[in-house]
C-alpha cells in the first residue's frame, strides 16, 4: 500500500525521516486498512479508536442520536511497518523556474512531482460517497492559524493571483462553486476551528455553537453534520504545546482520526510551525503527527518545513502566528516570489497544492 505526503521542501533540503509509528498497545487486532474495511462492511459504524482523550467527550449514546455513527470500537494496529511513500517534491518553493503547465505526475518533472493515494484514502472517500458526503467540500479545523483572515479566504474571495502556479486553478474553481449559505470552502467560517483552540477544544461540546449545533455535540462533529465534506484540512498543535502533553495530544488526534474516518472524511494531516520557546514539544508533536500520518496511510502537508526556509521561519514577530506580506489580506493570496518569503503565503499555496493532488488523484465529481 502507499501512501502520498505533500513535502514543502526549501532548496537543498532532503526527505523527512521514515520514522516509525507510534506504540499503542501491547498487541495488534488489525492493520487501519482492516480497520476501514470494517467500517465499509458496516455502514452504520463508526471506525476504531485507539485513546479516548482525557478531556470529558459527547457519549456514543449521544453521538447516535445525532447522525449515523453508533459505536466506537477499541481495536487498533500497533506495530504495523511504515508503508512506502510517493513524494510530492517541489525542491525549491522559491525558486524563479515555477511551473506555469500542469503540475506533472512522475518524478521526471522539474519538481519532482509524484502523487499516489493510499489504499486507505480510497477507501475512506468510498464511504464518505455511501455516506452522502459531497465530494467538492473541505473544511477547516485548527486554531488561529486557521481562522485568520490571511488564510483561504483571499482564494475564496476570488482576490488571490496565482503567477506561475496557473496549474492550481481548476482546484479553486472546483472547491469554491458549491455554496455553504453565502460562502465556499475557502471562505467559509468553520465551526472546528478558533483562536487559542486546541485538540481539547474542537471535541468539547462547551465550545460549540449553541445556534447551530446540538445539545452535547462537539465542535468537530458539528461542523461535519452540517458541510458533509469530503476533505478536513487539520492544523492543530501550536497552543496544544503549551498546554497538554505529547501523550494526550496523540490520543486527541487520534479520536479526531477516527472521528473523521467514521464519516468518510479524509483527514489532512499537518505539521505545526515554530513556537519560540516550545521547540522541543513542536518537534515532539510534529512527529506524532508524522507517526500517525503513517499509521492510518494519510496525506500529510509538512508545513513545518515548507516555513523552516523562509526568514524567521516563517513567523512574525510574536514567534507564534505566521508572518504575513505587506498590504492587504489579499496579498497571502498573492504568489508572487516575493510573497512566498511570507508564513500565510505559504500556507494558502501549499494547502491549494495538496486539495490539487487530491481532486486529480479521486474521482471527484462535484457531487
Amino acid at each position: 500500500m502507499t501512501k502520498f505526503i505533500l513535502m514543502v521542501f526549501m532548496a537543498g533540503m532532503g526527505l523527512v525521516c521514515g520514522c516509525q509509528p507510534t506504540q499503542t498497545g501491547s498487541s495488534p487486532t488489525s492493520t487501519p486498512m482492516q480497520v476501514i474495511r470494517q467500517v465499509l462492511s458496516q455502514p452504520t459504524r463508526a471506525a476504531t479508536i485507539a485513546h479516548t482523550p482525557d478531556v470529558t467527550l459527547v457519549s456514543t449514546v449521544a453521538l447516535s442520536q445525532m447522525d449515523d455513527v453508533t459505536d466506537y470500537p477499541t481495536a487498533v494496529s500497533t506495530t504495523m511497518p511504515v508503508p512506502s511513500r510517493v513524494v510530492l517534491d517541489p525542491n525549491s518553493i522559491r525558486s524563479t523556474a515555477f511551473p506555469t503547465e500542469p503540475a506533472p505526475t512522475s518524478a521526471s518533472g522539474p519538481y519532482g512531482w509524484s502523487v499516489d493515494l493510499s489504499e486507505a484514502v480510497h477507501a475512506i472517500f468510498n464511504r464518505g460517497q455511501q455516506l452522502g458526503n459531497h465530494s467538492d467540500l473541505f473544511v477547516k479545523v485548527g486554531d488561529s492559524l486557521t481562522v485568520a483572515t490571511y488564510v483561504f479566504y483571499p482564494i475564496g474571495w476570488g482576490t488571490y493571483d496565482l503567477h506561475g502556479f496557473v496549474y492550481l486553478e481548476p482546484t479553486i474553481q472546483f472547491f469554491s462553486a458549491r455554496r455553504i449559505g453565502n460562502d465556499n470552502a475557502f471562505s467559509r467560517i468553520s465551526l472546528a476551528a478558533d483562536n487559542g483552540w486546541t485538540t481539547n477544544s474542537v471535541l468539547d461540546p462547551a465550545r460549540a455553537n449553541p445556534e447551530l449545533c446540538r445539545p452535547a455535540e462537539p465542535p468537530l462533529v458539528c461542523e461535519y453534520r452540517i458541510v458533509k465534506p469530503t476533505i478536513a484540512l487539520i492544523l492543530l498543535g501550536t497552543n496544544d504545546v503549551a498546554e497538554i502533553d505529547q501523550a494526550q495530544f496523540e490520543s486527541n488526534m487520534r479520536f479526531i482520526l477516527s472521528t473523521s474516518i467514521a464519516r468518510g472524511i479524509i483527514p489532512v494531516m499537518t505539521t505545526i510551525p515554530e513556537r519560540s520557546g516550545f521547540e522541543g514539544q513542536v518537534a515532539a508533536f510534529n512527529k506524532t503527527i508524522i507517526e500517525l500520518a503513517n499509521e492510518y496511510e494519510l496525506p500529510l502537508l509538512d508545513y513545518h518545513r515548507a516555513m523552516s526556509g523562509l526568514p524567521n521561519d516563517g513567523l512574525s514577530s510574536d514567534g507564534v502566528h505566521p508572518s504575513w506580506p505587506p498590504g492587504d489580506f489579499v496579498e497571502a493570496g498573492n504568489f508572487a516570489t516575493q510573497n512566498l518569503q511570507y508564513g500565510y503565503t505559504m500556507r494558502n499555496l501549499t494547502g491549494v497544492m495538496i486539495l490539487d493532488a487530491i481532486r486529480t488523484q479521486l474521482p471527484l465529481t462535484g457531487e
